[in-house]
């Protein structure tokens, strides 16, 4: 047999039940983390401050969420953190800076036009 041959396991259902749960930790996370962006209309609709306290969970739950899930699959693959950290640098370091200089030269000119008036 070779030695590259790899079984897929097959996925049990509580396998897909556990994956499906952690999607859904992953969508509840990111609406309470657009729910504490929209606070100024939670205000305007008048919904209890308390309620939108206890929403500020949301970034925490997803950051270890989005972990857990980015080292399971890397795991799973065999894959060394270095190609992780290789292909996030790639795919993020440009954004970053391409919006950070855009930033930039938006608030340049837009000073220079308030301080012209």
């Amino acid at each position: 047999m070779n030695a590259e041959y790899h079984l897929q396991p097959v996925q049990s259902a509580h396998a897909r039940e556990f994956w499906h749960n952690a999607q859904l930790l992953r969508l509840v996370s990111a609406y309470a983390i657009a729910s504490i962006h929209i606070s100024r209309v939670a205000s305007a609709a008048q919904i209890d401050p308390e309620i939108m306290n206890i929403l500020r969970f949301g970034t925490d739950l997803f950051v270890i969420l989005a972990g857990f899930l980015t080292a399971h699959v890397f795991g799973y693959k065999g894959k060394p953190a270095a190609d992780y950290l290789r292909s996030r640098l790639i795919r993020i370091v440009p954004l970053y800076w391409g919006f950070t200089i855009l930033a930039f030269l938006v608030e340049n000119y837009a000073m220079r036009s308030v301080s012209n008036t």
